[in-house]
């Protein structure tokens, strides 16, 4: 026979883990596109070879992508540019109803990845955010790009 204490129970709680107060680091996750889906900006005749997702120079081209589907109110933590170009690549983000245009970042040749600053805040209503590129000369590459963002 058990001998029961009711005034122990009541003196010793089962506790239970909890994560209530804590904050957590927000998880990173990625947008992406391959270089096939930069378009060119310069001239109409430019020769561009796509292969396997791959853009590659003939003749100099000026690469530009818009970019599509960040998560609104999401946070754009980092982006990377990818291929054997020579030249910068820049990130904007343009006001949609008076074109006004801000620099997010920049990055060079191999420069990896590149940390955003200030205005990484995602909001699709108001901008839309798009890649350029230096001209590319002929045999350069683009492979693709990634934008690291969290929500």
């Amino acid at each position: 026979m058990a001998l029961e204490l009711p005034l122990l129970k009541s003196l010793f709680k089962t506790s239970r883990e909890s994560n209530e107060g804590v904050s957590a680091k927000p998880e990173e996750k990625y947008w992406s596109c391959t270089g096939a889906n930069f378009v060119n900006t310069t001239a109409v005749s430019a020769s561009i070879a796509w292969a396997s997702g791959t853009a590659t120079a003939q003749q100099d081209w000026e690469p530009l992508i818009p970019v599509e589907g960040l998560p609104d109110e999401g946070d754009i933590m980092n982006v990377s540019l990818y291929g054997t170009f020579v030249g910068d690549w820049y990130f904007y983000r343009k006001t949609i109803s008076t074109g006004a245009v801000i620099l997010l970042c920049q990055g060079g040749a191999g420069a990896g990845t590149v940390a955003l600053n200030q205005y990484s805040k995602i909001n699709n209503k108001k901008y839309a955010y798009y890649f350029v590129t230096d001209a590319f000369d002929v045999g350069q590459v683009l492979y693709g790009a990634t934008i690291g963002y969290s929500i």
